[in-house]
């Protein structure tokens, strides 16, 4: 089992420096207080390749090994294991609410994000949704019972047209 870590290789691409990056992102930094190894790293980033994923994944990780741990205290020397997992609990939950970070193809790659769409705000695209007879109408309209005919489908569509 190995534990490295190199500021070096936060810049750069690939998987090595992806699990470097989510060593940083849980905190694993220092050579005296390993946490996780890499090859734990690894397997997380090959379950998820999304950086904050897999970093959410590893502190969830860190989360269950000081759940079974317990609070000891002896003179002055305390070790506040409950605080550790409460800590790794809610990094984890911080982590995934971020969204996924990069991933080893380049940022967001292969994920989809929902991005805003503002409709209705063009007239030649509301002529053109309105003429175009493969578009499913609308269940209702302005101006919908205003019209006397039976046939109401052709009545919504007229009212759109401009027909």
């Amino acid at each position: 089992m190995t534990w490295t870590y190199s500021l070096s290789l936060l810049t750069t691409s690939g998987v090595t420096s992806q699990m470097h990056r989510v060593r940083l992102l849980i905190g694993d930094t220092d050579s005296s207080r390993q946490q996780l190894q890499d090859e734990e790293i690894y397997f997380t980033l090959s379950q998820q390749t999304a950086t904050n994923y897999a970093a959410a994944d590893c502190a969830d990780l860190l989360s269950a090994k000081y759940a079974f741990q317990v609070n000891t205290e002896n003179s002055e020397l305390r070790i506040s294991a409950a605080a550790r997992h409460k800590h790794y609990a809610d990094l984890a939950k911080r982590l995934r609410s971020a969204g996924p970070g990069e991933t080893p193809s380049g940022v967001g790659a292969g994920v989809v994000v929902a991005e805003p769409f503002a409709g209705g705000i063009s007239v030649t695209q509301n002529e053109n949704t309105a003429s175009d007879s493969d578009n499913v109408l609308p269940p209702f309209a302005v101006g919908q019972d205003d019209f006397a005919a039976t046939d109401q489908t052709s009545d919504i569509r007229d009212y759109f047209t401009g027909d």
